[in-house]
């Protein structure tokens, strides 16, 4: 089963920029990474580029309406990883692991896949 991790950075603690660095830095996320990789669990991941360049789009009215760089939030997406493992204790046991979980927040949310997961929602 694919599920997303999404990890989460409080806005004082910098930009993506500065989160790539760290954990690019950090030899126990790509240990992790290469475990994962070599296990066929990982699918993907990426940093998301920082809050300055970032826009929100709604439609109101029929007209498109944009705010920016930025919705104001205490925490903000920072980057995701997609892992494709046995169950949700399995993608729970990933996150923990992600040395983000410690300074931030890791949120796992299972992939739907258009067709029968979304109309008998397993």
């Amino acid at each position: 089963m694919k599920f997303m991790l999404l990890i989460y950075s409080s806005t004082g603690a910098g930009d993506a920029t500065a989160w790539l660095e760290q954990n690019q830095r950090s030899k126990g996320r790509a240990a992790l990474v290469d475990e994962l990789f070599d296990s066929g669990e990982y699918i993907d991941g990426n940093l998301l580029a920082s809050l300055d360049r970032s826009r929100t789009v709604r439609v109101e009215n029929a007209r498109t309406a944009t705010d920016g760089p930025y919705l104001e939030a205490e925490a903000y997406l920072a980057g995701y990883d997609v892992v494709d493992c046995e169950d949700l204790h399995r993608a729970e046991t990933i996150a923990a692991r992600l040395s983000e979980a410690t300074s931030c927040a890791v949120e796992i949310r299972p992939v739907m896949h258009f067709g029968t997961d979304l109309v008998t929602g397993t």
